[in-house]
């Protein structure tokens, strides 16, 4: 069984939050006595179970899927992530299982608790586990016995084997020794072959694809790394399962957690509710798309963006996560990347390459990626990029109107510089849920993607954001990450954030919208009537020829992508052309190799302008791009535009070609 699967089989995640008022209910029903107490500012109730000390923490508003964080040990100790989960609408909760060492009895103990708190007031059945120290051996204990119960774990400078604490000699600790023998029923030499510690037997847990995390603390004397979270590490990735470390240089066993926390509650965040500071819903969901998956027989998944999207990355991931996920739906899939191009070249060929080869109606979603391109090959203003993204969003609704929509921002390094300017910030007052800050100083193409997401309430991913922070704390570097094109291991990281987006909204389990009518547009001169123009729709001087290049004898190389567009080319200075058209805009979508000329180009009789079409990566490519000559016309009278090749080139440039592949308008 693939290890997504057991997510589906789990009961449904309810969909209403409760306020704090809402908790009077739970509140009062929970056995008797009841002593009330404030938490950082939280509603705080302490109550026995079992006769067992207990604890409930309520946030503000309570999330709609209702999750919480089940803290092992040490209540209240380094408590930063128990409120950024608050924070976020999770509840904290603790059942004390002290000197019991995540024996058997701890773990029985445990059962009847998280029982207590599903089934009868309707708790997630999937809490995340936080243990620190000591409280490792409960946390991989229950869940080895529990992993579908388990959304995610975090575990702090954890203990994964008792004979390394408290058992060591060495440690000195002949009191907790004791009690550690004694709860597991063990002598001294019964515990040194005992094989059952926290990283033995891992098998359940990376079956039911439960995802840990383990901050420690890299000269930990007390418990440390290589005796515990290393083995565990080593035997869990072997097995397949999903481990993240972050070792805090010259950090012994305290202090525990981070002083910031938001890389832990992202983790928790991300693989629990499906939203955090990267993953954000914008009021939206996938309801759409996750109801005809599952109710269809087939189903049409597209992506439409550059070369991270066009490689075997990341898109590979999301195949098989949503073939795992929904095994009853035969999926098309179709792999609209380009490499190099950018959000407008997006829009003006998705009809062409996603839209004109899918039914009326029956796109069921689509991940658009664009953010690194529109930074580092087109350097667009904001602008220029919020049009475009507004025209692919509308384009795709117009043509299917209950089309789920993601937006992905891919990581370069200009991205990573921007996010590392600043730090992120945690709200003092507490939030409900609040997924809206952002670290550092927000690339503006990325703002720019992210102001359609909001207005449209699209789903988008900030990889790049979330990749920059998972490198400040020492995870992995951007070499090992793989750079602007990942590596398998940082095509796995986009992989991993776009599955607890996709499986948190199949657990959901919305219905569908009835109907999601598209508000009035942004800008007037969005993209969304954008379209391609093959060239033969030009009126040319002899100077001009209909067909393919003759590529073997050019200088620069040439991507076989192209071999099969039509094209009109030319290299003499002088050479013109004309196009009639009737839209606000006009434009060419070209190949410029290191010949690429200067284009003096007039609309309307309107005084003329030049253009050099030589790209920065022409030298020794030639590269494809659009060129816009104007974007804010009268799109209701027709237009004429003339091109004329200059007989003046970029100082770069060995000569006067122009090589287009459509007119865009």
């Amino acid at each position: 069984m693939h290890p997504l699967i057991p997510i589906l089989m789990t009961t449904a995640l309810c969909t209403s939050a409760l306020s704090a008022d809402a908790f009077d209910n739970i509140i009062s029903s929970l056995p008797q006595p009841v002593s009330k107490s404030s938490f950082h500012g939280f509603d705080r109730f302490d109550f026995k179970y079992n006769d067992i000390p207990s604890i409930i923490v309520t946030p503000k508003q309570w999330h709609p899927a209702h999750p919480w964080i089940w803290r092992a040990r040490f209540f209240g100790h380094e408590p930063q992530t128990d409120i950024a989960l608050l924070n976020s609408g999770f509840v904290l909760v603790y059942h004390d299982v002290a000197g019991l060492f995540g024996a058997p009895s701890a773990v029985a103990r445990w059962n009847g608790f998280y029982d207590f708190l599903v089934k009868k007031y309707q708790f997630s059945p999937k809490p995340v586990l936080e243990g620190m120290s000591r409280g490792g051996l409960i946390i991989f204990n229950w869940a080895k016995q529990n992993p579908e119960k388990v959304a995610a774990i975090y575990a702090d400078a954890p203990v994964c084997d008792f004979k390394s604490w408290p058992l060591a000699p060495n440690k000195n600790t002949p009191g907790d020794a004791a009690q550690c023998l004694k709860a597991y029923n063990l002598t001294a030499e019964q515990a040194v072959a005992y094989t059952d510690q926290p990283f033995d037997n891992l098998e359940p847990l990376a079956k039911h694809n439960v995802p840990v995390l383990s901050v420690c603390g890299a000269t930990d004397s007390v418990v440390p790394m290589v005796e515990n979270t290393s083995i565990l590490a080593y035997r869990f990735s072997k097995l397949g399962g999903n481990i993240r470390i972050i070792a805090k240089h010259d950090c012994e066993h305290h202090p525990h957690s981070l002083k910031d926390p938001s890389v832990i509650a992202n983790f928790l965040k991300a693989h629990s509710i499906g939203e955090n500071d990267f993953i954000r819903l914008h009021g939206g969901n996938l309801a759409s798309s996750t109801h005809a998956f599952r109710s269809q027989q087939a189903a049409n998944v597209a992506f439409l963006g550059g070369s991270i999207t066009e490689m075997n990355g990341y898109t590979k991931h999301i195949e098989n996560d949503l073939k795992a996920l929904y095994p009853n739906c035969q999926f098309n899939f179709i792999n609209a990347g380009i490499s190099s191009t950018c959000s407008d070249t997006g829009a003006f060929r998705l009809q062409k390459d996603i839209l004109s080869k899918v039914p009326q109606g029956q796109l069921n979603m689509l991940f658009v990626e664009f953010a690194v391109n529109d930074n580092q090959d087109g350097h667009f203003p904001a602008k220029r990029s919020e049009r475009a993204m507004e025209g692919i969003v509308r384009q795709t609704l117009t043509h299917s109107p209950n089309s789920d929509i993601v937006f992905l921002y891919t990581a370069n390094e200009s991205h990573l510089a921007n996010y590392d300017k600043g730090s992120v910030t945690i709200d003092k007052a507490p939030v409900a849920y609040d997924n809206t800050r952002q670290p550092g100083v927000v690339p503006h193409e990325i703002a720019a993607h992210e102001t359609v997401a909001e207005y449209y309430h699209i789903p988008s991913i900030n990889f790049a954001a979330d990749v920059q922070q998972r490198m400040q704390h020492g995870e992995f570097d951007w070499k090992k990450f793989g750079g602007v094109h990942p590596a398998p291991f940082g095509a796995a990281i986009y992989g991993d954030d776009v599955a607890c987006l996709l499986k948190a909204q199949a657990v959901a389990a919305n219905e569908p919208p009835a109907s999601r009518p598209l508000p009035p547009p942004m800008s007037p001169f969005s993209l969304e009537d954008a379209s391609l123009v093959t060239p033969d729709k030009a009126q040319a001087d002899a100077n001009w020829t209909l067909g393919q290049p003759d590529w073997k004898n050019l200088q620069g190389s040439f991507r076989k992508t192209f071999a099969s567009y039509p094209m009109i080319y030319a290299t003499i200075p002088g050479a013109t052309l004309s196009l009639e058209f009737k839209s606000s805009r006009i434009g060419i979508f070209l190949l410029a190799g290191p010949d690429a000329g200067v284009v003096t180009v007039s609309i309307d009789d309107q005084p003329p302008k030049d253009f050099d079409l030589y790209h920065p990566y022409s030298s020794g490519l030639h590269y494809p791009y659009s060129v816009v000559f104007a974007d804010e016309l009268d799109k209701n009278v027709p237009h004429t535009m003339k091109m004329t090749i200059s007989q003046q080139h970029n100082a770069a440039s060995c000569g006067n070609a122009v090589r287009i592949m459509y007119f865009e308008n």
